[in-house]
């Protein structure tokens, strides 16, 4: 036998996780000495501390290792443990992949301290086919792109050179499942009543980005910090209109996408003021 101190030595663990262990009851000493306190270990034990120190590598804790241990069939046991840890792993290994991808597409920010460029701009009427649903969540946009697609091949509605395919969102607020969208492309004429409108001009303050839509909360702060600089408030809906999409280019970084906030100006003109303005006396 060996007192814990050699014990230690052999095993290359501490006196104090031995003792950890001991309280665990996952490896006692084989004998303690009534008038010393010394505790004793066997060379037998050296291969449970290998076992212990294999399933920790692999990610088991001390409570779930003891577990293993005290059952009957320890490698039934071990593999019941070993499926339920493999599965939280690749959950664990794809959270760290989406958390990658999310700081790529952060490190431009870091780097180049980037921002955006906010214009005012008028939306020309214009006539357009369109399809209003409520889907699972935003992600699933895809859904009304392809149902649109599909009832413009059906009813032969042809689209307009400058499409300006938007989407458009209704919910006064951020909704985590079935929010309301609508996706509208521009066609050439009203060929099909139910499914295409005329909708007015509209004024805008517009963000254009590339890249994913990871971005979109940069974009939307960036709106945020603007209009509350600016003699402007919200008048409607966002929408997002998308030059090169998803359909369009598989790359995310080739994405183009112009982020419109319906807006109106809260600055007021007297009949004066715009007279003066128009004979050259005013400037607004």
């Amino acid at each position: 036998m060996f007192r814990i101190g050699d014990f230690s030595k052999l095993a290359q663990v501490s006196i104090r996780m031995l003792r950890h262990y001991d309280k665990l009851a996952l490896i006692k000493p084989v004998k303690i000495d009534p008038e010393t306190g010394y505790r004793y270990y066997e060379a037998r034990q050296l291969e449970e501390i290998e076992r212990i120190r294999e399933l920790q590598s692999m990610g088991f804790t001390l409570k779930e290792i003891k577990w293993i241990f005290e059952q009957t069939d320890e490698k039934q046991a071990l593999f019941s443990l070993y499926e339920s840890r493999y599965q939280a792993l690749k959950r664990e290994a794809k959270n760290i992949e989406e958390q990658m991808e999310r700081l790529k597409e952060a490190k431009p920010y870091f780097q180049h301290n980037q921002s955006y460029l906010v214009k005012v701009k008028t939306l020309p009427e214009r006539t357009v086919i369109s399809l209003r649903e409520k889907i699972p969540d935003y992600s699933s946009e895809g859904i009304l792109w392809n149902k649109l697609y599909q009832i413009a091949a059906r009813d032969k509605i042809s689209f307009a050179k400058e499409r300006l395919d938007c989407a458009i969102f209704h919910d006064e607020s951020y909704l985590e499942s079935f929010p309301d969208i609508e996706v509208q492309s521009v066609v050439t004429n009203l060929a099909a009543a139910y499914f295409c409108k005329k909708v007015p001009e509209q004024l805008v303050a517009s963000i254009t980005f590339s890249g994913s839509y990871e971005k979109m909360s940069v974009v939307t702060e960036t709106f945020a910090k603007w209009i509350e600089s600016n003699p402007y408030e919200i008048a409607g809906p966002m929408l997002n209109i998308y030059h090169v999409s998803k359909a369009m280019e598989s790359d995310p970084e080739k994405w183009l996408t112009e982020a419109c906030f319906q807006v109106k100006s809260l600055v007021v003109i007297s009949q004066a003021e715009l007279l003066n303005y128009f004979q050259g006396k005013t400037n607004f």
